[in-house]
């Protein structure tokens, strides 16, 4: 990692609205002993469960099992293109839509684990091609003119 990149990223975590949340201890336990997985990782789940909040990880196992538990999973792996769930997708359209602008495409997994791609549709030429107008003016006038306006404004 660059160190461009690591001060983006800690501009990234800065915006991340970070709140402390109260889990019932004996509960994650208990989904941490029904799914065999780290107390910790129970925790998480056991998280976005009470709150309604999607989970983020990297940790393949955790996204699984997760899933498993019907928790809505925020992929931050790979390429770091955003992977919206259907809710949220349904929820932060707008952001999502700008994301695309920005990113080229972002991606919607529904529960049942398709995948579908948004992208902007790609508009043909260029933003600069207009249609001349036709002023009769030879190069020489043209010319002249820009000089003219240069003086003017020294």
């Amino acid at each position: 990692m660059t160190l461009a990149e690591a001060l983006e990223a800690i501009g990234v975590y800065r915006r991340i609205p970070i709140r402390y949340a109260e889990v019932e201890l004996e509960e994650a336990l208990k989904v941490a002993g029904e799914a065999g997985i780290y107390a910790y990782d129970a925790y998480l789940i056991r998280c976005a469960q009470k709150y309604g909040a999607p989970l983020m990880t990297l940790d393949k196992e955790l996204e699984r099992v997760a899933r498993g538990m019907r928790v809505d999973v925020i992929e931050c792996g790979g390429e770091g293109m955003r992977v919206y769930t259907y809710t949220e997708a349904r929820q932060r359209l707008a952001e999502l839509l700008e994301r695309a602008a920005q990113e080229g495409e972002v991606r919607i997994r529904r529960r049942d684990g398709r995948v579908f791609v948004v992208r902007p549709e790609r508009v043909e030429g260029s933003p600069l091609d207009v249609e001349g107008v036709d002023l009769r003016l030879s190069v020489e006038e043209i010319v002249e003119l820009v000089r003219e306006e240069k003086r003017r404004y020294r």
